[in-house]
């Protein structure tokens, strides 16, 4: 909150109560604990309540399934909007459901962004069924893009503090994607991300700028004890004093 970056704590404190309070009421006019739905139970309706923080911890869960399981009934597509598109891109890879957001990702059904692109499209139409509706922008980006997921979440870049003076990196592996790069300029100097796949490995490359932090987390691959090694040489499990020297890239 604004009022904590700029010192105000009591008004943070009063606007935090405030914040809970519409929380609170919000979730007694619209939330259903009964079936975990807000108002009509669409992919909107619920996703956007959870990328607020309006839901109830304990109910969290539930409302991430009901935006799966409605997902998974329209054949992996979404049916939100402007809105709603980008609270389910943030919601479903916040909450550790990056591999249904890239089934929508990668769809070419309608509605998609793989069927725009299929039509000709180089920009987000303002609408799905665009073509059918001329009046309409054939270039709205606005809140409905997906490359958000693309930078954040398949090549992991994510900013930790203003101006990528501290980022990390936490990619997400989905579906059979093999490779992903990906590259962010910012005030400290360029950020990078390229990682891939091949015979069991997994190879990750990261830039860090002078004057940045990273913290880079590797994924397991489901493994109980990966070998993880930097510039060569074993980092984890950890070698010793001996054989463990940090890389110099």
């Amino acid at each position: 909150m604004a009022g904590e970056v700029l010192g105000y704590r009591d008004r943070a404190e009063r606007h935090w109560r405030r914040a809970a309070a519409i929380a609170a009421a919000f979730n007694r006019r619209y939330f259903d604990a009964e079936t975990s739905n807000y108002a009509t139970g669409s992919q909107a309706a619920n996703a956007i309540p959870l990328a607020l923080g309006l839901a109830s911890p304990e109910h969290e869960a539930s409302v991430l399934a009901n935006i799966v399981a409605d997902i998974d009934r329209a054949g992996g597509r979404l049916s939100t909007g402007m809105l709603g598109t980008d609270a389910l891109v943030r919601v479903l890879s916040e909450h550790g459901r990056a591999d249904v957001l890239w089934t929508i990702a990668t769809g070419t059904a309608f509605p998609s962004w793989g069927e725009q692109v299929a039509k000709g499209a180089t920009t987000l139409w303002e609408a799905w069924e665009g073509e059918t509706e001329p009046q309409l922008s054939y270039n709205m980006k606005l809140f409905g893009s997906i490359q958000k997921f693309f930078f954040r979440d398949l090549a992991g870049i994510r900013r930790a503090a203003p101006g990528y003076a501290a980022f990390s990196v936490e990619l997400q592996m989905v579906g059979a994607l093999r490779w992903a790069r990906a590259r962010i300029d910012t005030v400290p100097g360029p950020i990078s991300s390229s990682w891939r796949r091949h015979d069991g490995a997994f190879e990750l490359e990261v830039t860090v700028p002078p004057n940045a932090r990273a913290t880079v987390r590797v994924p397991k691959l489901g493994r109980a004890e990966p070998q993880i090694s930097e510039g060569g040489e074993p980092v984890w499990p950890d070698p010793g004093p001996a054989r463990h020297r940090p890389s110099r890239r």
